[in-house]
């Protein structure tokens, strides 16, 4: 993410270069990996998946599944794709495809965080407030992403001078990229790492 400095058009377009270099020498290091990954997960999966997702009839907890598993896919197919890959894009495309990066992420995680909740509540049985302190939790976390997108949102803007050859996304300016940064990811990484302690005292507990 470019940050808004005093730069002439030159040398943000020589540092535009530079930073999709070193990204795309970074992202190739763990894409065969991350391939690898991916594919035998699917693999594995996809069997249980047509057996018990598309030949049975449609529940609040499959579509759960459907949008988790191939919501951020399709976000990543469209969005992410133009943002990252389309060059020389109108300024009005920039800024449309940077609101929508910006909030299409925010319900795909709902169902993530229902999902992971109603997995620790399972554990916490003899917690009688279990349901009420993750509950809280859950809107407490859903509060401050929301804050972030919506920081993100107010702070981000596309750049009046664009960088020619380049795509939508070396053309983001950010006021305070940290602060942003911190309250999109923040959140989900809080509540990750909360849900994990959970689960593992939990299990802790009944062995």
């Amino acid at each position: 993410m470019l940050i808004a400095t005093p730069l002439t058009v030159y040398n943000r377009r020589q540092y535009g270069l530079a930073h999709l270099r070193h990204h795309l020498d970074l992202s190739g290091r763990g894409k065969d990996l991350l391939d690898c990954v991916s594919s035998y997960q699917a693999h594995q999966s996809l069997p249980f998946e047509y057996e018990f997702i598309w030949c049975s009839k449609l529940t609040g907890y499959s579509l759960l599944y459907v949008v988790m598993r191939y919501g951020n896919l399709l976000q990543m197919v469209t969005v992410q794709l133009l943002l990252y890959a389309w060059d020389n894009a109108p300024l009005s495309s920039c800024r449309a495809l940077l609101l929508a990066d910006a909030w299409s992420i925010f319900p795909l995680i709902l169902p993530l965080f229902l999902t992971l909740a109603l997995r620790a509540y399972a554990t916490c049985g003899r917690v009688p407030m279990a349901k009420w302190y993750l509950g809280a939790f859950c809107v407490f976390v859903i509060l401050a992403e929301l804050a972030g997108d919506i920081l993100w949102t107010i702070q981000a803007r596309v750049s009046d001078t664009p960088l020619i050859g380049l795509p939508c996304i070396y053309n983001v300016i950010v006021d305070s990229p940290v602060i942003g940064a911190v309250l999109q990811t923040g959140p989900t990484a809080l509540f990750d790492c909360v849900m994990f302690v959970i689960v593992a005292w939990n299990m802790h507990q009944s062995c």
